[in-house]
């Protein structure tokens, strides 16, 4: 269960993952944006769901976070996608 300081859910869609090794350099990225706390990529779904204080980052600053190693997220409403 997240605890309170980690309220914030964001989730993309990303595109140009193929393999295990994609979803690892998504999470390994996102997981370097300060106030980030989980990370589930899957390249399975194409999506990524990330647990975040709001406080430290932003969905924006995630987004760009794995659109700068290659990949092409865009936004979603976390509804939609399981994480």
């Amino acid at each position: 269960m997240a605890n309170s300081a980690w309220a914030d859910k964001a989730c993309y869609d990303v595109q140009g993952m193929t393999c295990a090794t994609c979803g690892i350099t998504v999470k390994s990225a996102v997981k370097k944006s300060k106030g980030v706390q989980e990370v589930k990529a899957s390249v399975e779904k194409k999506n990524a769901v990330v647990q975040y204080d709001g406080t430290l980052t932003s969905p924006q600053a995630i987004k760009k976070a794995i659109d700068d190693v290659g990949y092409k997220a865009t936004t979603q409403e976390c509804k939609n996608i399981e994480g």
